[in-house]
């Protein structure tokens, strides 16, 4: 195992705070990685001073990727990604990087925020695809046969969507709510008649003010426990602009 995953994992349960960094009394998501750095190497090569929660995204200063750069060197490609390495997400296109994580295994990340303190979440699509950077520890102990020989294990079904779909109407709308967003829509395969075993149900929310990237994660999760197969969720921002209008006239409300 990575040294720098077993130093993450002993961070969880540890309470969010913004701006700690103290294992077991609190830390944000860069509290987290600033005390792994001190696990591992001691003194901190810098201090952040005082960082605001939008972490300069509105002035598109990208705080997080330079400190990454002084201190990590040139990223891997994200493809390449490996237990231990330290991932950046981005928000949404032309917003700055503004979250920090830690990959733990295949489809697994340790993070902190603000409604749950360090937890280890799956890398569904919706953080997947936000991932905006990965850079790698020096000296991580981590092999990349060990990475590369382990086989992804979805606890999910291979049920076409829309029978996955049926009769979980109501649980769909509800979840979606508790998590943020409304007006939950089916589209893609489905609506067409062409999905099949295995295939991904697409659903398409609304984001409402304060939505963030741990409210899609983690409707992403809950709907797939629901229904069993895999869940790929959506905003219309995140559409491209070829399709996006075809897709919201077609969309069906769930």
């Amino acid at each position: 195992m990575s040294d720098v995953v077993a130093i993450a994992r002993s961070w969880i349960g540890t309470p969010y705070r913004h701006q700690g960094s103290r294992k077991g009394v609190g830390c944000d998501c860069l509290g987290l990685i600033r005390g792994i750095w001190r696990e591992r190497y001691g003194e901190e090569p810098e201090t952040p001073g005082a960082y605001g929660m939008d972490w300069a995204e509105r002035s598109g200063e990208e705080r997080l990727y330079l400190a990454a750069l002084r201190h990590f060197g040139d990223p891997v490609p994200v493809a390449s990604m490996a237990p231990g390495d330290l991932l950046l997400f981005r928000w949404q296109e032309g917003a700055s990087a503004k979250h920090l994580g830690i990959l733990s295994g295949p489809g697994r990340f340790i993070h902190a925020y603000e409604q749950a303190g360090v937890i280890e979440s799956a890398l569904v699509p919706s953080w997947r695809r936000r991932v905006a950077w990965v850079f790698r520890w020096a000296g991580d102990s981590v092999l990349d046969t060990e990475w590369r020989s382990v086989t992804i294990v979805r606890k999910v079904s291979t049920m076409k969507p829309s029978l996955a779909l049926r009769g979980k109407e109501e649980a769909i709308r509800e979840l979606a709510a508790r998590r943020r967003t409304a007006n939950p829509r089916v589209f893609g395969s489905v609506l067409h008649g062409s999905d099949k075993d295995g295939s991904d149900l697409d659903i398409l929310v609304d984001a409402l003010p304060g939505t963030t990237l741990f409210d899609l994660g983690g409707l992403t999760e809950d709907l797939t426990e629901l229904v069993g197969i895999p869940v790929d969720v959506r905003t219309p921002q995140e559409l491209h602009e070829r399709f996006r209008d075809t897709v919201l006239a077609e969309a069906r409300p769930v």
